[in-house]
């Protein structure tokens, strides 16, 4: 009798020591990925805006086409607020979406949305903009962005694109 008294509290000893193994594993577990989470800046995602859902939304190319021509108009009409202007990271780096817009509102210009690329695969920076869009424009935008950023041309953007402009954050900068 005294010998199967003892094993009884042995037993329960050892449910005991697993059970709290267990809930310390998940309690860390937890506590690691937590940790994991606010590291990888998933919680800074929630500032940036979300893409686009235009279903005709032209993706971003890096590939460099010619300067679009200017449309005949005097320099002092522009209004800079006047365009549908996009900003995408396509760096992989968080916020750099959000340190071009900052440098582009600084020139003068509204930007209409920012959000991701389609891919982070970006080196240069790439500026599309629409056929009529006037020169002084495209000008103004690759000076507020020389400062920091190396700046390329891209594909003419459609008529039917929402947006007048659509700049693409690479990952080089200047």
């Amino acid at each position: 009798e005294t010998g199967s008294s003892e094993e009884i509290p042995q037993k329960t000893s050892f449910k005991l020591i697993f059970f709290v193994t267990i809930l310390t594993a998940l309690i860390v577990g937890f506590v690691s990925g937590g940790v994991y989470v606010y590291f990888t800046g998933i919680s800074s995602l929630k500032q940036t805006s979300p893409a686009p859902t235009d279903t005709n939304v032209d993706l971003p190319s890096p590939t460099p086409s010619p300067i679009p021509s200017p449309t005949p108009e005097a320099s002092s009409n522009l209004n800079l607020k006047d365009y549908e202007i996009n900003v995408l990271n396509g760096s992989g780096k968080i916020g750099e979406a959000s340190k071009a817009t900052a440098l582009l509102e600084k020139a003068g210009f509204e930007i209409t949305s920012t959000g991701n690329a389609a891919s982070y695969n970006f080196k240069k920076t790439s500026v599309e903009v629409k056929s009529d869009l006037p020169k002084e424009i495209l000008s103004q935008i690759e000076k507020a962005l020389s400062e920091k950023y190396q700046i390329e041309l891209g594909k003419n953007l459609t008529e039917s694109n929402k947006y007048d402009i659509v700049i693409t954050v690479g990952s080089e900068s200047t």
